[in-house]
């Protein structure tokens, strides 16, 4: 099919009918709710119209799609056919609906998911005068997308689009593996294996939101495939970028651009996976396609560059103007807000320790599942993939497509490794290792005839998926996110719950006339304990939220000005918090421990969008504490010794001498002196999780330098009396002087020890400059 001219309309009927031809069910629905929900967080800040706001994003959204539509080849074939619906989405359909009739009830969906879907689809994510109610802003454009399906849906069904995203990543995979396996059938089977990794479908009946950016990373790795692979000449594809704005090739980039930069904002993490596709695309564009002109690759980069930082700049500059950094909390040791501790830290429980295991993390996750993700188990699909991808560089040199997509895993696994090697962060891998071993697999069947190793070779890469495919579906009846059941497990309560389906869409009305006036009489929400913020922000949404259960907001004196701020603003105002009763001592203690007490404590059972799925908690009224006695300092003299927090902890070596910015790894031995057990995983994630940190005092030990430095995970859960050996990485301060360098335990969201008046292991430090 010829292109179109420059000349032609945007509105001309052929071109229209073409674009409109390339429509991919569900993907590009979608795609189209995608535009919708990212556009909408441009009008957070030009109207306060809710109707009018969602009416301007749909436009826009639907003009975003016919220009996506526009990129895509028109001679590929569009079409999955049977065996693709038969077998490649089939049982997913069917391992969706083992625990579809029971509502979700994940951490991460409790504490902050559900709140920031609700708090996304009406304006921006915190109201006016709140002090962050979740543990971190992050961006809810994906959030946004779950909560148009639950309100449409319902709360159970709503999570169809988890459904819907594997789906069309199975579609983008059917396309991926066209060019290796032409067989329908085989091919089908093929895409059954690569949808078929226990960490994508554990989340498949969950509002988590790691799965909804997967097929955007794979739609803008075929269409960087698809750079520089045109039939005419060596140089058309250069030809065609030079052609102006509105080239094919040029769409195609900047196309990739925008996909990757929607991938981005859904999940910031998939900035480092993204890498190897910002390669490879630039390589296509430089040397596959011939030489461009230099105006024109400067115009293309200029496009690119915005396309990508199009999805990510509302919210990005709403951070800023929040917190003062625009990818809080993270990198904080680098753009320092104010509201958050001085550390680059990621979650400590995850990942390789130390440069060697990070170095050897693709292979070693699959004998360390424990470092893996709080679920503990692992097939090895990045593992077989990585393998696979290394043998693929090495021997298959004429084959470009094969070690283009060999290239991406190697790379983008190293990069994972090195920055979380947490495995919900490497979706995206988990579905192209699969890919690649098949790749490799149709490439040894080629020559097979002539090798029976290689036939047995290509048996084996079969096999082996195979293999791995089971494991997956072994663990995902076993287990998921929200610890569900499923109907074969309880056949019963599924069937009763299963009539609610389509009837679920409020909490509320849920609720009995006397619970719904108890709800009504809030005004201000105090967050004072985990999985509680969702909760509240669905039974009285127009109440504002001040969080108090995340310890990092309350340790630079601004962000402990703001809170003061925040309260004196509601003050007179009936405040309440919602507690668990596992977690009612907890809350009672981080209230005090805030200059808050509870005046009354009330039972309440909430149907969570079932009559018998009660959720048993504590509606506490709050006031302000007739005495404080931790107040707002958290010097140990000033603190009671608090007998839960008693820590001994020793050095083998205490060095007196660093040069600036140098690392070191401390050996450390840590003994558990308190009378209750330190957890070193929970549910909940990190918070909650017992670690050893440093911080960075000025040579007086008593001002701050570096509040929180970096930290490191206890080996196993440590009773009372045990005691456990440790390596933590520090890293001295960039300017020479002198310093005490203090090591403590930190309970994860809670508290530092010291606060609670353990001893620490301080020592005096002398920083140098490094000579030149």
């Amino acid at each position: 099919m010829p292109e179109p001219t420059s000349s032609q309309s945007p509105a001309n009927p052929s071109r229209a009918r073409a674009a409109f031809l390339k429509l991919e069910l569900p993907g590009d629905a979608l795609l189209f709710l995608y535009f919708a929900v990212l556009a909408r967080e441009y009008f957070w800040w030009v109207t306060n119209n809710n109707y009018a706001a969602w009416t301007a994003s749909v436009v826009l959204a639907a003009c975003a799609l016919w220009l996506y539509l526009t990129a895509k080849d028109p001679t590929e074939e569009n079409e999955a056919g049977l065996p693709f619906w038969l077998i490649g989405v089939l049982p997913l359909v069917f391992i969706y609906t083992l625990r579809v009739a029971f509502p979700d009830v994940s951490f991460d969906v409790l504490n902050y998911r559900l709140l920031h879907a609700e708090r996304g689809l009406r304006g921006f994510l915190y109201l006016p005068g709140e002090f962050f109610p979740t543990p971190a802003p992050y961006n809810p454009a994906p959030d946004m997308v779950t909560g148009i399906f639950r309100h449409a849906l319902g709360y159970r069904l709503g999570t169809i689009v988890n459904l819907l995203a594997l789906i069309w990543t199975a579609r983008i995979a059917d396309k991926l593996l066209r060019p290796f396996w032409r067989n329908a059938w085989v091919r089908a089977t093929g895409v059954l294996l690569v949808v078929m990794a226990e960490h994508l479908l554990f989340e498949i009946n969950n509002y988590m939101v790691d799965l909804l950016a997967v097929p955007l990373l794979l739609a803008a790795t075929h269409l960087t495939l698809q750079l520089g692979a045109r039939e005419d000449t060596a140089s058309a594809g250069a030809r065609d970028l030079n052609e102006g704005p509105g080239s094919t090739q040029r769409r195609r980039v900047i196309t990739v651009a925008l996909l990757l930069g929607m991938s981005v904002a859904f999940k910031l993490t998939n900035a480092g996976i993204a890498l190897p596709l910002v390669l490879l695309c630039a390589y296509r564009v430089l040397f596959d396609d011939g030489k461009p002109a230099a105006k024109q690759l400067a115009w293309t980069t200029v496009l690119c560059a915005a396309a990508f930082l199009l999805p990510l700049a509302p919210f990005s500059v709403y951070l800023y103007r929040t917190t003062g950094s625009a990818v809080f909390p993270i990198f904080n040791g680098v753009f320092k807000s104010a509201y958050w501790p001085l550390s680059n830290t990621w979650d400590p429980r995850w990942g390789g320790v130390g440069y060697a295991q990070k170095l050897a993390w693709p292979i070693l996750i699959t004998f360390k599942p424990e470092r893996l993700s709080e679920l503990a188990v692992y097939s090895g699909r990045i593992s077989f993939g990585f393998v696979a991808a290394f043998a693929g560089l090495i021997f298959c040199r004429r084959d470009a497509r094969l070690r283009a997509l060999c290239f991406i895993v190697v790379l983008g696994a190293m990069l994972w490794s090195a920055s979380t090697g947490y495995i919900r962060y490497a979706f995206y891998l988990e579905v192209l290792a699969a890919i690649v071993v098949l790749a490799l697999a149709s490439r040894l069947w080629a020559n097979a005839p002539r090798s029976r190793s290689r036939i047995t070779a290509v048996a084996l890469l079969w096999l082996g998926l195979l293999l791995q495919a089971c494991f997956a579906g072994y663990y995902v009846s076993q287990n998921e996110w929200g610890g569900r059941p499923t109907i074969f497990t309880q056949p019963g309560p599924f069937k009763t719950e299963a009539h609610l389906l389509l009837r679920d869409r409020s909490l509320r009305r849920f609720l009995n006339a006397d619970t719904r006036e108890k709800f009504d009489a809030v005004e201000v929400w105090i967050v004072s304990s985990m999985k509680t913020a969702s909760v509240e922000a669905l039974l009285q949404p127009a109440a504002p939220m001040i969080g108090i259960n995340t310890g990092e907001y309350f340790l630079a004196p601004a962000a402990r000005t703001e809170f003061d701020e925040a309260l004196a603003r509601v003050s007179g105002k009936r405040i309440f918090t919602l507690a668990f009763p596992e977690d009612l001592t907890a809350a009672l203690a981080t209230l005090r421990s805030h200059g808050l007490s509870a005046r009354e404590s009330v039972p309440v059972e909430i149907p969570f969008f079932a009559p018998q799925g009660k959720i048993k908690m504590f509606l506490i009224a709050v006031g302000p504490a007739q005495s404080n006695p931790v107040a707002k300092d958290t010097s140990v003299s000033n603190t009671p010794h608090d007998p839960a927090y008693r820590a001994e902890i020793s050095a083998t070596a205490q060095p007196a001498l660093l040069v600036a910015g140098a690392k070191l790894v401390l050996n450390l031995k840590v003994r558990n002196q308190g009378e209750t057990t330190w957890r070193a995983r929970v549910p909940a994630g990190w918070m909650g999780v017992v670690t050893v940190g440093d911080r960075w005092l000025r040579a007086d030990g008593v001002g701050v330098v570096n509040e929180q430095d970096s930290r490191s995970a206890l080996p196993h859960d440590l009773q009372p009396g045990e005691e456990a050996d440790l390596m933590l990485s520090i890293t001295a301060p960039p300017v020479a002087g002198d310093y005490v360098l203090e090591i403590d335990m930190v309970h994860e969201g809670v508290t530092w020890f010291y606060q609670r008046g353990s001893p620490t292991l301080r020592w005096p430090v002398r920083v140098e400059q490094a000579a030149k």
